[in-house]
């Protein structure tokens, strides 16, 4: 559940630099972008304080948590299932307006549609052992290891994406995508990663957004 501050709509999209300055036009059209333009007339206007988690669902709140990064333009940002309560289109448009920027983000979710939006996938079991692979690779095995079970006469097929054929050979730019998989988890780098790398990546200082 995002954290939703006592504050008014402005100050919701502007946490957590609410004395930054931005025009309401600006916020208007990032309200736009996250599917949330209705709020604006439902509270009557950027300075009007409400029950914040009265007023929103838990899908609008997430939208908000969206609206919130395309305000602030982070460097770096970690979604835990961040779009958990929403459907495939929201999802779909939240991460595309995501990409558009230069912020680089780890998603951490259960659902395999968030593998549209991401390149690679690092998967960490219970006994401490890890693995960095490429989406398409990641598929490919979970197909192999479900057509492997005994007993299981269920085809396993692996469809890839527009998006995901074109990151067949993967490359990283300025903004990179990481994928965390529940319980099993996932990121993006273009080599493996060494214990003291790993550690180097959890080092931040974290603000919720």
């Amino acid at each position: 559940r995002p954290y939703i501050i006592l504050g008014t709509l402005r100050e919701q999209l502007l946490y957590p630099n609410v004395d930054r300055q931005v025009s309401d036009q600006e916020l208007s059209e990032v309200l736009q972008q996250v599917n949330l333009q209705d709020v604006l007339t439902r509270v009557g206007g950027f300075d009007q304080e409400v029950p914040w988690e009265n007023i929103l669902s838990l899908g609008e709140q997430q939208r908000l948590a969206f609206a919130r990064i395309l305000v602030t333009r982070p460097h770096f940002v970690i979604l835990d299932e961040a779009t958990s309560a929403l459907d495939f289109k929201n999802e779909g448009n939240l991460y595309q307006q995501l990409q558009k920027t230069n912020t680089t983000f780890i998603s951490v979710g259960h659902r395999e549609s968030l593998f549209n939006y991401h390149q690679w996938v690092l998967e960490l079991s219970e006994d401490s052992h890890w693995q960095l692979l490429t989406v398409q690779d990641y598929r490919r095995q979970k197909a192999k290891e479900i057509s492997s079970v005994p007993g299981d006469n269920s085809q396993a097929r692996v469809e890839n994406s527009p998006h995901q054929q074109a990151a067949m050979k993967p490359q990283i730019n300025s903004s990179q995508e990481l994928l965390l998989e529940s319980p099993t988890t996932t990121i993006l780098t273009e080599e493996g990663l060494s214990h003291a790398q790993m550690t180097k990546l959890s080092n931040y200082s974290v603000s919720s957004i």
